[in-house]
């Protein structure tokens, strides 16, 4: 007997569709919530899509037709349903259903992006002058400019419509056996997949396709051959001499400092959980704060550690005679810099791996008489593959990414990133060459995941199972715990060395001229004064500070929960296009975030979506720059936990949302920490993607540190950089209190040395 299937349309379709109705349609000057836009609703400046019937958007007239006629199409197929009623009734009304909501779809899509504030948008023209010829198109644009139809970016009201559509759409395929019947993940998939296409795919696309361009804005056209040439310049293969190339110069950095960064934040991962380090609780903060601080001030102390002038050099020539050189600007200062940068990363992503390893699997081994050293190099290594290949992928694509180092400490060395930056902002301003760097970039990161997918393809590492475990950890070997303990050590001291040097350099008038103690910089920074109705938040870094706590806090746990979503849809689930999503996901992983940047200006600076210039195009950047650092760490989680847990709920006819809730998400709490603590904090610090969307209101702290740093206020750009460093540092210890750690043993455990 066939089962019943789902009723197509459920109450968060209705509820969108019905708000598509009745909100604004077009987002206002005001902003999408404020109480201007309200005050004006239903009104011209605040118009619903209901409207639309009565004649006042005429050229909205089919998208308002559609809406209701999905709606009407959806209410009859649920009732074929509720009645039983199957067979090719059924089939020919939910077809009609999917065929009403893809054009539904469509046409939103086609009148947002044709009409804009000043008629015809200029893409719209270009695509219709090749098709029809320019007088025609001309002749359309005035038709259009005299019947008044104008219209600005999509509102609450479309973004409203295309959620209901997409989740409609979700329903009546799973209705009809897609996705195997499974509502939450055809959802899920629509969704997300909506999201990631119209953020990453668009805006880097429309950025990539420009390698192909010749020509800036009227005088643009295609010219594919402009793409050869571009990545045929001498510089990018080889250098003056014997010199690297620029690409090889990227490769090499990018293989070294994954190398390093892994095998440090492996070996910090080791001492926090199987030696007597981890109970020393401050060692995950310690560990952390490289990554939780701006670029620029990580540079900044390796400049005044190590540079000609800086404490640690002054102090070898006075007790050593080793003279002062400027070794730290070129491949050791770049070298340490993104090992600095990019290790707490791998730490915080491994420390969960090796806390998902259950360990009654070690203490099985040495049940057997296997000593620690083939304990180690026989069980637990092998089953932190996945952390480790995640932990170096992310890496290397990191510091193929990286600019602000680079830019800081590379001396005489170039990379992609710099070379992308400098065409972006140079006096030549050549966009289609930045697009093809860009373009080259991705490949050789797109490379690197394929490789690193390829060699885990085979292997199993699930360790997770459904059950308590109740054994203790096993040791580490003896020499291995003392050469953790030596290196976790090591790298405290210079963690501390690093911040208490920038954290001094905050309080003394001039960095390396005159440093008299002084609190003038925090008073001009963080200054208050009492107003007439109270405090007054005078200080010039406060405005700065809460834009990018507000931005971050927003898009931090969107980011989480939306990578672990996605992680779980590509691996436990199949359906066309998986791979795709997963790649595009990682796209704006894979670009600098200069070209970022602009992508989003020149998607989002005119209709369909109109978002420059404010607080949500910084908070769009953020989720999506670092969505691929979420996912990726679910993936890893996912990778240890059998999928028989999510069986067995199923089997007990739990509904696929409660399952996940009950069975899953607890065992992945040290991803969600990984993602949220590293999307709040690379959202915090991020400069690159930012200093082309920043704007006087929205302004977020790396970019008024850079500004500061540029006019050489360097202790103000110190002070506001502390003041972040604080901030993030109680956001991860808050983070970690609420979340908790995932609970595999049913008792504590003790180490045995």
């Amino acid at each position: 007997m066939r089962a019943r299937a789902a009723l197509p349309i459920g109450p968060a379709p209705a509820l969108c569709l019905a708000a598509g109705l009745l909100l604004p349609w077009h987002v206002t000057e005001a902003g999408w919530w404020r109480a201007a836009t309200w005050a004006a609703w239903p009104g011209e400046g605040a118009m619903p899509l209901l409207l639309a019937l009565s004649g006042a958007m005429p050229w909205l007239l089919p998208v308002a037709l559609l809406l209701v006629m999905t709606a009407g199409m959806a209410t009859a197929t649920g009732r074929l349903i509720a009645k039983g009623t199957g067979g090719t009734g059924f089939r020919w009304a939910s077809a009609a259903l999917i065929g009403l909501t893809l054009a539904l779809l469509f046409a939103l899509l086609a009148q947002g992006v044709a009409i804009g504030p000043r008629g015809l948008l200029p893409g719209a023209r270009a695509l219709l002058g090749g098709w029809f010829g320019s007088e025609a198109v001309q002749g359309w644009q005035d038709a259009v400019r005299a019947a008044g139809w104008r219209q600005h970016g999509f509102g609450a009201g479309a973004l409203a419509t295309v959620t209901g559509a997409l989740l409609l759409l979700a329903q009546a395929l799973a209705a009809r056996g897609a996705f195997r019947g499974d509502r939450f993940a055809a959802a899920l998939a629509l969704v997300g997949g909506a999201a990631v296409a119209t953020f990453i795919a668009w805006p880097v696309g429309g950025m990539l396709a420009s390698a192909l361009r010749e020509g800036q804005g009227a005088d643009a056209h295609w010219a594919p051959a402009a793409l050869l040439q571009r990545l045929a310049s001498p510089e990018l293969w080889h250098g003056p001499g014997a010199s690297l190339g620029v690409v090889a110069n990227t490769l090499v950095l990018a293989l070294a400092a994954a190398t390093t960064s892994t095998l440090l934040g492996f070996g910090l991962a080791l001492a926090a959980e199987r030696t007597r380090l981890g109970r020393w609780k401050a060692i995950g903060l310690l560990a952390v704060l490289p990554v939780v601080t701006p670029p620029f001030v990580v540079g900044l102390a390796i400049i005044l550690l190590f540079g000609r002038h800086g404490a640690v050099t002054q102090f070898l020539d006075w007790a050593f005679a080793i003279p002062a050189t400027r070794w730290v600007y070129g491949w050791p200062g770049l070298l340490l810099a993104q090992t600095l940068a990019f290790t707490p990363v791998a730490f915080l992503m491994l420390r969960g791996t090796l806390q998902g390893i259950a360990p009654s699997i070690e203490q099985a081994a040495g049940t057997l008489r296997a000593p620690p050293a083939l304990v180690f190099r026989r069980v637990t290594l092998p089953l932190c593959a996945p952390g480790l290949a995640n932990a170096f992928l992310l890496a290397m694509v990191e510091s193929m990414a990286d600019f602000g180092n680079p830019a800081l400490l590379g001396g005489q060395i170039e990379v992609l990133s710099t070379q992308i930056y400098f065409a972006l902002v140079g006096a030549a301003q050549d966009t289609g060459r930045a697009a093809a760097l860009g373009l080259l970039l991705l490949v050789m990161t797109a490379t690197v995941f394929i490789l690193q997918t390829v060699g885990l393809a085979r292997a199993q590492y699930t360790t997770i199972a459904g059950k308590a475990d109740g054994a203790l950890t096993t040791a580490l070997p003896a020499g291995l715990a003392r050469g953790v303990t030596a290196l976790t050590l090591g790298w405290l001291a210079l963690t501390v060395a690093v911040y208490g040097t920038v954290l001094a350099a905050g309080f003394v008038k001039q960095v390396g001229l005159d440093h008299t103690p002084t609190l003038q910089h925090l008073r001009e920074a963080f200054g208050l004064e009492r107003g007439e109705f109270g405090l007054v938040w005078a200080g010039a870094a406060w405005k700065p500070l809460f834009t990018t706590l507000w931005a971050a806090g927003l898009a931090a746990p969107v980011t989480a929960l939306g990578g672990l979503a996605l992680a779980w849809l590509i691996e436990r689930r199949r359906f066309a296009g998986r791979r795709l999503l997963e790649f595009t996901v990682l796209l704006t992983f894979a670009i600098p975030g200069t070209v970022v940047g602009l992508a989003y200006i020149g998607a989002f600076n005119l209709p369909p979506i109109e978002l420059t210039g404010t607080l949500g195009v910084l908070i769009a950047c953020f989720i999506f720059r670092d969505l691929p650092v979420a996912m990726r760490a679910g993936s890893a989680a996912l990778a240890q936990v059998d999928a028989s847990l999510e069986e067995a709920a199923a089997t007990l006819r739990h509904a696929p949302w409660p399952a996940l809730k009950r069975a899953l998400l607890p065992l992945l709490k040290p991803a969600l920490v990984v993602a949220l603590v590293v999307s709040l904090v690379r959202a915090a610090t991020s400069l690159s993607p930012v200093v082309f969307l920043a704007t006087p209101e929205f302004t977020p702290v790396t970019v008024w540190v850079i500004e500061r740093a540029e006019s050489a206020q360097y202790g103000l750009a110190i002070i506001a950089s502390a003041a972040l460093v604080a901030a993030m540092g109680l956001s991860i210890a808050l983070i970690q209190r609420l979340v908790g750690e995932r609970q595999i043993r049913r008792s504590g455990a003790t180490l045995s040395s």
